[in-house]
């Protein structure tokens, strides 16, 4: 790891959540520095867009309510709560392992109190400091880096394929019972870059696009546009499930944008 001079550098974010052609409810959340979906914007769409300098943490989250258990919206909505008051108390890693701790047990305390079977959500964190950023996802939901030398994948699918189901399974998510299963997130680090754009989202993308129509999108058009047309190819290749969007573009230059 190296340090690098990002006195003036801004991640401008785009944040978008869709419904899919199939589903009656979305049971996706994002958080975007501190604001998250409420249940009043868990609807048909939701957009969130914005420009915060990096002088401080930063946390930008998608999680994907299970939709096999009960109430996988509630269970990604405790997610979002919990990333919107994360705040970076000791080494960022360590910050972030307490943070997902804390999610699986409110998440399961409430499974408790109302009597649920199961539920719970995928996480995909990216957190940015002033030198650093930061990546953990516990699950499938997954990240992405855009760059010069392309997209590629930086978040780690914690799934296993085998003879009986056509899909991966998940071998991580918040929800479970400590007593049954460790948590055991997928972490990775390094400096950022100017220039450099992150995505992160649910496989309500992920699974109706593939890779190489993801980065041909992300390259031919807009940071304000990308959300929109991912979403709407998604929607064209038959996307049933909710699609959930995070775009982070890290520049050098925030003269004439309003940042938080």
């Amino acid at each position: 790891m190296y340090m690098t001079n990002i006195k003036n550098r801004v991640v401008e974010y785009y944040c978008s959540s869709n419904i899919g052609l199939l589903s009656k409810i979305n049971q996706d959340y994002y958080v975007c520095d501190k604001e998250y979906m409420t249940s009043d914007t868990n609807s048909i769409s939701a957009t969130n867009n914005g420009c915060v300098i990096l002088d401080r943490s930063v946390m930008f989250a998608v999680f994907d309510g299970i939709g096999g258990c009960e109430r996988g919206e509630i269970a990604s909505q405790i997610a979002a709560k919990c990333a919107s008051d994360f705040i970076v108390n000791k080494n960022p890693i360590e910050s972030l392992h307490d943070l997902c701790l804390l999610t699986n047990e409110k998440i399961c305390r409430y499974q408790k109190t109302y009597g649920i079977s199961a539920m719970g959500t995928t996480a995909a964190y990216l957190l940015f400091t002033p030198n650093n950023i930061y990546l953990c996802n516990v699950g499938d939901t997954k990240v992405f880096r855009y760059n010069e030398l392309g997209l590629s994948q930086i978040s780690k699918d914690q799934t296993i394929i085998t003879a009986y189901s056509k899909n991966p399974l998940l071998l991580q998510s918040l929800g479970v019972p400590t007593s049954n299963k460790l948590i055991d997130p997928y972490y990775s680090f390094g400096p950022v870059r100017s220039g450099d754009s992150f995505l992160i989202c649910s496989d309500g993308l992920t699974n109706f696009l593939s890779r190489e129509e993801i980065e041909e999108i992300i390259r031919n058009n807009g940071d304000d546009e990308i959300n929109e047309q991912l979403t709407q190819k998604a929607l064209v290749n038959g996307a049933g499930d909710n699609i959930t969007i995070i775009l982070c573009k890290v520049t050098n230059d925030h003269s004439n944008k309003e940042v938080a």
